[in-house]
């Protein structure tokens, strides 16, 4: 009896042997792999220097890429469409109504052509700052209005309006400042300083032209940009800052 016992457990032991050394280098090599997998990219490509972030950009940081060059088309925007955007822009253009930067109700318009189109805008010299802008245009025989609008934040960034009916808007100081705080941006009176009215040109309805421009500076924080109010023979236009252009 007693040798029938030693029998059994000298076969289990046997057995547990050859089960470890089938298995046992198997497990090890796993755990050595868990333990240096990817540890020699890593140590090449830290993961701060690899996952890097796009830095965020405040409004003053997109109205100084309006004065960028380097603009491609896009089909659509991560948060509008081409749809979507022209109810974005009725909305925000009620928003200007309401708070004085326009004084005829924008929502009585009868526009025959409403278009709106998107674009990647890179700064000139950091593609790592980047937006896309929709541009929205409307019109008919009677009037014209273009403007910008942000994809992120669904804000116009610069406004064009003509009235060839005789009912133009007038451009005043109170108008700019009020734009100014529906941007979230702090504004001190116009600089004095003149600007060119040829820099506008491209913006304008052909049939429109400038009369007088009025340049303003715009801050948030300690950044700030030239921002320019200009009234035009049927309405106004405000723009943005045209002095850091990049010209080929």
């Amino acid at each position: 009896m007693r040798s029938r016992w030693k029998y059994t457990a000298v076969t289990v032991i046997a057995f547990g042997w050859i089960v470890l050394s089938i298995f046992a280098p198997y497990q090890f090599q796993m755990y050595r792999d868990s333990q240096i997998l990817g540890k020699p990219h890593l140590q090449d490509h830290p993961v701060d220097e690899t996952e890097e972030e796009l830095p965020v950009l405040t409004i003053l940081d997109k109205l100084k890429l309006l004065s960028s060059e380097k603009i491609t088309g896009v089909s659509t925007g991560n948060q509008y469409s081409g749809e979507s955007i022209l109810t974005q822009c009725s909305s925000e253009l009620q928003e200007l109504f309401h708070r004085g930067v326009l004084t005829a109700d924008p929502s009585g318009a009868q526009w025959e052509q409403r278009t709106g189109s998107a674009a990647l805008v890179m700064s000139s010299y950091d593609d790592s700052r980047a937006m896309i802008l929709w541009t929205v245009v409307l019109s008919s025989d009677n009037g014209y209005l273009k403007c910008g609008i942000d994809d992120e934040t669904g804000r116009i960034l610069y406004l064009y309006t003509a009235d060839y009916n005789g009912d133009k808007e007038t451009l005043t100081s109170d108008k700019v400042l009020a734009f100014a705080g529906y941007l979230g941006v702090e504004s001190g009176e116009n600089t004095g300083m003149a600007a060119l009215a040829a820099t506008f040109m491209e913006i304008l309805e052909p049939r429109d032209s400038i009369l007088k421009d009025y340049p303003y500076v715009f801050q948030q924080g300690e950044s700030a940009v030239l921002y320019y109010a200009a009234e035009t023979e049927y309405g106004f236009y405000l723009g943005h800052d045209v002095t850091e252009m990049v010209y080929p």
